[in-house]
């Protein structure tokens, strides 16, 4: 693929990016890339990092429990059920936690927990990306499928197959 066709869709999803500040949600099943891919479209269009539902979560829960937080970001494994209930006693006062949070912060959103968290903020974005990993399937905590999605990418190949493809779906919705 020629560079100069890369180079142009990065120049209009920068463009059109920068001139209405559109929000896109990446979802994926537990460990498909959700969290990488969003890193990657935060890179190409120049938007802040993009801050994941875990991130907010954990940060919540160790404040709330009087942990540390690193802790438990390093111990995510062994809380992830713990952070699972306490996100969905902070959905019972606010069905878009975290999301509507995030959603201030930056354009990027990665991962959400169940339909009623998307039905909440769906009029908020622009564009929802499933990422397919071969192997990740729904697991006790994934709630959401890839039918929600406007677009499914495979995250099947190399790093720079994944931002190629981030490209190019940026360069059809968005030009």
């Amino acid at each position: 693929m020629p560079t100069d066709f890369l180079a142009g869709i990065l120049d209009i999803g920068t463009t059109l990016w920068y001139k209405r500040h559109m929000k896109i949600l990446v979802l994926g099943f537990t460990q498909a890339g959700k969290s990488l891919a969003a890193i990657q479209l935060a890179e190409i269009l120049g938007s802040q990092p993009p801050i994941t539902s875990s991130d907010v979560i954990i940060r919540d829960y160790a404040k709330a429990s009087g942990y540390e937080e690193q802790f438990v970001r390093v111990s995510k494994a062994t809380y992830r059920k713990a952070l699972y209930l306490f996100g969905n006693v902070m959905e019972s006062d606010n069905p878009a936690y975290p999301a509507d949070e995030i959603l201030k912060q930056t354009d990027v959103l990665a991962g959400i927990r169940n339909p009623s968290q998307l039905a909440a903020i769906r009029d908020q974005l622009d564009l929802i990306i499933w990422i397919s990993r071969p192997g990740c399937v729904a697991g006790e905590t994934d709630k959401i499928g890839p039918e929600v999605a406007d677009v499914i990418i495979a995250n099947d190949g190399t790093l720079d197959e994944l931002r190629v493809s981030l490209q190019r779906i940026l360069a059809l919705y968005f030009s």
